[in-house]
Parts: structure tokens; sequence; C-alpha cells
């Protein structure tokens, strides 16, 4: 599935594979900063969003580097 959308896209299969991993790990800490939102606990859930959305554009921006 991923080589076939990175052909149609014209982008690598790295930077395919990364995108997913990148979904696949933002997933469980949505479910994180949800649950403390219902908690009120507004700073965990916002610290949690930051922190797991800087390290995804960390990696995706090291894999654009190495395509390049």
């Amino acid at each position: 599935m991923s080589k076939d959308m990175a052909e149609i896209m014209g982008w690598s299969e790295s930077f395919v594979g990364t995108l997913f991993v990148a979904t696949a790990t933002f997933l469980p800490e949505a479910a994180v900063s949800i649950a403390a939102v219902c908690l009120g606990v507004l700073d965990m859930a916002l610290g949690n969003l930051f922190g797991s959305n800087l390290s995804n554009m960390a990696i995706l921006a090291i894999d654009s580097i190495s395509i390049s």
C-alpha cells in the first residue's frame, strides 16, 4: 500500500513510511490528551500534544533532508 501511494504521489517510500509511523504514534497521544482534558488537566493535554507533534516533525525534517 505505501509503495503504491509513494509511486502515485511521487514521494519516496521512506517518506510515506514516516508519515504512517507519525500517524500511528499520534493516535495514542491524542487519546491521552482527550482523557486529560476530560479530567481537567489542560497543561498535561497541551504538553502531550506539543511533545508528540514536535518529535514527529523532527523525524519528518530529518527524513526530508536525507531524501534531498
